[in-house]
C-alpha cells in the first residue's frame, strides 16, 4: 500500500515504471495500492481514467490533507482484510 496524493500523478508513474505490476507479482507475489482522497483540484474523470486504465487506485471519500493520512491507512489495511487471500 503506497499513500499518494491525488495529484501525484507522476510520481505514481514513476513507481509504475520502476517496478512493473507484472514483475512485483511474478516475482515477489504482490500487488501495489495507491491510497488516495478526495481532491477538488484533480479532475475526478483523470483519476477515473488513471484508475481505469492501471487498476490499482483504492479512492476514499474524504478530503487530501495531512490530518486525514490515518484514514487513508485505515482504508488500506480494511480493504487488505478484505480483499486478500489468507494463508493459514
Amino acid at each position: 500500500m503506497v499513500t499518494s496524493r491525488s495529484s501525484n500523478f507522476h510520481l505514481r508513474d514513476a513507481q509504475r515504471r520502476a517496478y512493473p505490476t507484472k514483475i512485483l507479482k511474478k516475482h515477489f507475489g504482490i500487488r501495489r495500492i495507491f491510497l488516495l482522497a478526495s481532491d477538488p483540484s484533480v479532475e475526478n474523470e483523470l483519476l477515473k481514467n488513471e484508475s481505469g486504465k492501471f487498476g490499482d487506485i483504492l479512492m476514499g471519500e474524504f478530503p487530501e490533507d495531512y490530518l486525514n493520512l490515518s484514514l487513508k491507512h485505515l482504508m488500506g489495511l480494511q480493504w487488505a482484510s478484505s480483499e486478500c487471500d489468507r494463508k493459514k
